[in-house]
């Protein structure tokens, strides 16, 4: 990818200076006579000294001991020295256009001229690709009279140094007639740049942008996490679902440090099987819907599979995959057993036992002579947390003549099977009928 030196886009509505960088910083301001206040120089320097020329202002600063030109607007901000003092502490103009300025650890006076040096240089900061990288060419927005030349040097420590960096390039003429210039550093993490400007005519030249372009291994993906949700709908919904939970929402985070674009495979094995079964391919978001009534009960593993083959020549392709935690699958009803009415006095009492093969049994219902109005019941020992669990209940106040008794049990994915029992009532005595046989939905 290409690694540009630029100043930022100001946001949309909030024009800023181009020397106005964001983040912490001291600052100067400028207050119009409207009263409006606007920055035109922000950078993490220390502000020692300040003075106005007829067209611009100048800025001593420390602890880097440098000199700043602004312009009126702020639009354009240059760097006419960098002392080799740590504090630039006093600045003074005189008639002639010369700058007199003063210097503190170490002291000094010094003189800038209103004419153009021989030459100058400008070293970038430290270009980071991030990996190992073949760099490739560069390119500048060169404009004014004079001559620019380039030179480079690649390392893979971030700090730049003759001992672990390579030596320097030749210097390169960087001329816009002649097209990108070829980057000579060899392949390195870190990159830095040396531009060499040489005046003509009266005029120095003027370098706005340089452009390098890098290219990084491939690397493989990496699938960070894998997400599981129960649901009852073939696709992402919301609001309130009731029934069974056959589908599995299927999620997953995967990245890839050369921003390729991925495809991706899920399979699925059973709990300690070897073999794995591919459920859908060629997936190009990280997301995917698992009708789970495709396969038995019991418990699974996923896999996902990211694959960087849709950005890369074939045999240069990579892939990266993770495994997901073990999840039930559980499309069952659970059973109703042992569902029996003993009478004592003029109260029936109700007993049972609720079962389920896949998971653990969630909820206990029953409901007498309708469909609608069900009342929850705990298991016998307060809490709903076994694939087995007892239950008993008590009637009370029935009228007499004969009843419907109903009792609906799910399991944790929303499976639901019942059991009834018919009971009639007499005056003062209860007697139950036959129980029916389970049945489940």
């Amino acid at each position: 990818g290409p690694a540009e030196e630029d100043q930022e886009a100001p946001a949309p509505g909030r024009p800023a200076p181009a020397g106005v960088e964001e983040g912490a910083g001291n600052a100067v301001y400028h207050i119009g006579a409207d009263g409006l206040v606007r920055p035109i120089f922000r950078k993490p320097v220390t502000i020692l000294a300040m003075i106005r020329t007829d067209d611009r202002i100048l800025l001593g600063t420390g602890n880097n001991g440098a000199i700043y030109a602004i312009g009126d607007d702020g639009e354009e901000v240059t760097q006419l020295a960098r002392t080799d003092a740590k504090q630039v502490t006093a600045l003074a103009a005189d008639a002639d256009g010369r700058i007199v300025f003063a210097t503190s650890n170490k002291g000094a006076v010094g003189v800038l001229g209103p004419g153009l040096a021989r030459e100058g240089t400008y070293t970038s900061k430290v270009l980071d690709a991030g990996q190992i990288a073949r760099w490739g060419s560069a390119a500048a927005r060169v404009s004014g009279k004079g001559a620019v030349t380039f030179a480079t040097r690649s390392g893979n420590v971030a700090k730049a140094e003759e001992t672990t960096w390579s030596a320097g390039s030749a210097e390169e003429p960087m001329d816009p007639r002649a097209g990108d210039r070829t980057i000579a550093s060899p392949a390195g993490r870190f990159l830095q740049y040396r531009l060499t400007l040489k005046p003509a005519a009266g005029t120095g030249p003027t370098v706005r942008q340089v452009e390098l372009i890098y290219q990084v291994g491939n690397l493989p993906p990496v699938v960070s996490d894998i997400r599981v949700k129960p649901s009852t709908l073939p696709r992402e919904g919301r609001g309130e679902q009731t029934g069974p939970q056959a589908y599995r929402m299927v999620a997953f985070n995967a990245k890839d440090a050369n921003g390729d674009t991925l495809t991706y495979v899920v399979a699925c094995r059973q709990a300690g099987a070897s073999e794995w079964v591919t459920l859908a391919e060629k997936l190009d978001q990280p997301r995917w819907v698992w009708d789970t009534r495709t396969v038995g009960d019991g418990a699974y593993e996923l896999r996902v599979t990211a694959d960087d083959s849709p950005a890369n020549p074939p045999g240069s392709a990579l892939s990266g995959w993770r495994i997901s935690p073990p999840l039930i699958v559980d499309n069952t009803p659970p059973m109703v057993t042992s569902l029996a009415a003993r009478v004592q006095g003029d109260k029936v009492h109700v007993t049972g036992t609720a079962d389920d093969a896949g998971s653990r049994v969630a909820t206990i219902h029953y409901a007498v002579d309708s469909q609608e109005d069900w009342v929850a019941v705990l298991p016998k020992d307060g809490i709903a947390d076994a694939p087995r669990e007892d239950f008993a209940f008590k009637l009370e106040e029935l009228s007499p003549g004969p009843h419907r008794l109903a009792v609906k049990v799910t399991d944790l994915f929303g499976n639901a099977g019942y059991g009834t029992l018919s009971v009639t009532v007499a005056a003062g005595r209860a007697v139950s009928g036959p129980v029916s046989g389970p049945a489940g939905e």
